[in-house]
């Protein structure tokens, strides 16, 4: 029922729903062929297919729609203890706002999440694969490609100190980011770029934040030194952490420098999930029900305050017109 529900509110919506969606109607509707000197032909592939079989973009948007739906709740079903709660945070704190708008970057999000499941199972070609296959489609999602090495190690105990190491690592990495930023043309497609002062952006930046990126890091740094349980969710609820770190820091960042912000949705599914496993391993039931009351009230006040005025723009929601249904 749930996949059905998300299937129709996404694939039904229309042009006008979302920021980005209309522009994805134009792109399909003027789609010839596949650039493969684009690094992002992934998506030209997509539509190529959807064009090949006689589909019209609400139809092909609609299959997106379908396969996007899968994956939220096959993941949510599979790695966390309440699947309903996970679909009320999904909805409420802006990841289904985001699968409204950014469809490509949602789709690698997707392909994200089943790669962390494939690693998860042992199967890391398949998952680098999918990785690809992500990159091929929204470029940011290489974002994800340091955290899923640190959970590759992570199965291993005899590695724990490779993860310390590409931890610590990262601290000098941000001494380097003016000149890769100063340089960001060469790896972020020029479309990104377009009325964006990178430079002038980066420098506002406060030094806080990479200080915190090294308070992070350290917090993680200290948590994979803790015996890793054979438990399995005390052994996943150590590697959603570390994943929502990612987040959460992607979020302090796109404080200062708004266009990273949305690098943070590829961390959200694992923060959903964390927030449901750690509140259903509370003991105290009295303690738990309050947490859930002040986890429904946050949410409910993102969705309500929040997201409709975000860059979204999926506060007036329409389904398509009867023009496009009949």
């Amino acid at each position: 029922m749930s996949i059905i529900l998300f299937s129709v509110l996404l694939g039904f919506r229309d042009s006008t729903v979302g920021n980005d969606t209309s522009r994805y109607l134009d792109i399909y509707n003027s789609f010839e062929y596949i650039d493969f000197n684009k690094s992002e032909y992934g998506y030209d592939i997509l539509q190529y297919i959807g064009k090949s079989i006689g589909l019209e973009f609400y139809s092909y948007n609609l299959v997106l729609s379908i396969f996007i739906s899968i994956s939220f709740l096959f993941f949510f079903n599979k790695y966390s203890t309440n699947l309903l709660l996970c679909i009320f945070l999904h909805i409420t704190i802006g990841l289904f706002a985001m699968s409204m708008s950014g469809i490509r970057q949602t789709l690698a999000v997707c392909l994200g999440m089943l790669a962390f499941d494939l690693i998860n199972e042992k199967r890391n070609i398949l998952a680098m694969l999918l990785l690809y296959m992500a990159f091929t489609i929204h470029n940011s999602s290489i974002i994800v490609c340091l955290p899923y090495l640190l959970f590759v190690l992570s199965r291993k105990k005899t590695k724990l100190k490779y993860i310390s190491y590409l931890l610590l690592s990262l601290i000098p990495f941000f001494f380097l980011l003016p000149l890769l930023v100063r340089n960001v043309d060469l790896f972020l497609p020029q479309r990104y770029l377009n009325g964006i002062d990178v430079y002038k952006e980066f420098n506002s930046i406060s030094p806080m934040l990479i200080i915190s990126w090294g308070v992070l890091l350290l917090l993680s740094y200290c948590l994979v030194l803790f015996k890793i349980s054979v438990v399995k969710y005390n052994y996943l609820i150590q590697i959603f952490f570390i994943l929502s770190i990612f987040h959460c820091y992607m979020m302090l960042l796109g404080l200062e420098m708004v266009h990273l912000s949305r690098l943070s949705y590829y961390f959200r599914p694992y923060l959903i999930v964390l927030i449901v496993l750690v509140i259903d391993k509370i003991p105290n039931l009295s303690f738990r029900l309050v947490t859930y009351s002040i986890l429904f009230i946050l949410s409910l006040y993102q969705f309500v305050v929040y997201i409709p005025n975000s860059a979204l723009k999926i506060d007036k929601y329409l389904f398509i017109s009867e023009s496009f249904l009949f």
